[in-house]
């Protein structure tokens, strides 16, 4: 069976998603994309993930072997080729130099906001191999500024951001919040929302008699 060598940066870099999307795939390594930056396009709201030029930036990538029954799945998957485009290119695997294809977006995409779903998919992935979570924080715009010494001040100003809609990540954990604050839950341990993840969480802490304190919270680490 002929297979091509592939690059993932995004939800592919999730083996579970990539188990039934491509049966016969195989990963054989990570590696990274020199000179461009991970972005999200598409909508202002649910985009998707892509690659693009910038010099002294580098984004983490899978590396797969896939077949040709893999590749026409992809392709499907990718929206080849009205939403995606296939591109080679040049990255290190175990200090070999290799060609590999990679699926890129088409121009004229507007820059937006992933879905919850799709970033953590994206997420499970990074984890899975050791990549960078604060880089795809930064790259989907969920990253804080470096956090205040006094807790109480910073917990304020952050239900500030929250009543006037300037908020993507839960200050709790990091992850993904629902725009609309009615739809997410109200912390048990400050006047502030989190996701609904942490609401459950807090709750079973609280239940076992083991509450977690707010300097614990991703936005104090």
């Amino acid at each position: 069976m002929a297979y091509k060598t592939y690059i993932a940066y995004g939800s592919n870099i999730n083996t579970e998603q990539m188990s039934h999307r491509c049966p016969d795939a195989r990963v054989i390594g990570t590696s990274v994309v020199p000179d461009h930056k991970l972005v999200f396009r598409g909508h202002t709201e649910g985009a998707v993930a892509t690659i693009e030029p910038e010099k002294g930036s580098s984004v983490p990538v899978l590396v797969w072997k896939i077949s040709k029954r893999d590749e026409a799945h992809l392709d499907m998957y990718e929206g080849f080729p009205r939403l995606y485009v296939k591109k080679d290119y040049k990255i290190d695997l175990d200090g070999r130099k290799i060609t590999a294809m990679a699926y890129i977006m088409t121009p004229g995409r507007i820059e937006g906001r992933p879905s919850a779903y799709y970033f953590n998919v994206i997420a499970e992935g990074y984890r899975e191999f050791g990549f960078d979570l604060a880089f795809l924080r930064r790259s989907a715009g969920m990253d804080y500024e470096t956090p205040k010494a006094d807790p109480d001040a910073r917990i304020k100003e952050l239900a500030e951001k929250q009543k006037a809609r300037e908020f993507t990540a839960c200050p709790r954990c990091g992850g993904w919040m629902r725009r609309e604050l009615y739809m997410n839950c109200l912390s048990r341990r400050a006047d502030i929302y989190v996701c609904e993840k942490c609401g459950m969480a807090e709750a079973l802490a609280d239940f076992t008699k083991k509450p977690d304190p707010v300097t614990d919270w991703y936005i104090f680490t």
